[in-house]
């Protein structure tokens, strides 16, 4: 499904990646691991078509074999609104808009139809159990609500892959595991590709396939 040979990324004169390899199949749940400064980020943006790699004859880049780097830049961006959900490690949810007008802003974004999702959206929230603070504004829930929430504003267009950068960051043990069993949930329900970033190694065996990223290299754990 997520196909990648030889990415390199370099910032200035330090390369952050080299000549990464990796074979990600549909439904797969995977962690990336590594010491912090190690390119976790930059290779999940990478994934995400929101950053960019070093320019280079022999590097490849397809999902479900569609070839990335052909696609212009609103061809990109189509493809991401439609195929990629993201989960922030700091919620990222707009205070002015209430639950339910965060969860479905990938929606206006891609200038769909918002009716066509309510259904969508209920059974999204009922699932994650955040059905009765849709109305509220972010302000006025628990952060776990809010990691929910981020949670089903990443599921609403049906994505085919989630990618969660160090979603457990600011949380405590508890919290985290929650969270991790909330990523499980998501990718055992709803069949989606999941692929989260973390520098906990005891949450990242947790995963069916585990990579750690170390001196720019990426391996399989």
């Amino acid at each position: 499904m997520i196909l990648l040979k030889n990415i390199s990324k370099t910032f200035g004169n330090q390369k952050i990646l080299e000549n990464i390899s990796l074979n990600i199949s549909s439904g797969d749940f995977v962690s990336i691991v590594g010491p912090s400064g190690a390119g976790k980020t930059t290779l999940i943006n990478i994934i995400g078509t929101i950053e960019n790699f070093d320019d280079n004859k022999n590097s490849e880049f397809k999902i479900d074999d569609i070839d990335i780097c052909n696609l212009k830049e609103n061809e990109i961006s189509k493809f991401r609104n439609k195929n990629i959900g993201f989960v922030f490690q700091l919620h990222q949810l707009l205070p002015e808009l209430n639950c339910e007008e965060n969860i479905l802003l990938p929606i206006r974004i891609g200038k769909k139809n918002i009716d066509d999702y309510k259904k969508k959206l209920i059974s999204i929230s009922k699932s994650l159990k955040i059905h009765k603070i849709l109305n509220k504004k972010p302000e006025f829930i628990s952060g776990g609500e809010k990691q929910r929430v981020s949670f089903a504003r990443a599921l609403i267009t049906n994505p085919k892959i989630i990618l969660a950068d160090e979603p457990t960051g600011n949380l405590d043990s508890i919290n985290s595991k929650k969270i991790i069993e909330l990523l499980k949930k998501v990718n055992a329900e709803y069949g989606v590709t999941v692929i989260y970033v973390t520098h906990n190694k005891e949450f990242a065996s947790i995963a069916k396939t585990s990579f750690t990223i170390k001196d720019g290299k990426c391996i399989r754990s």
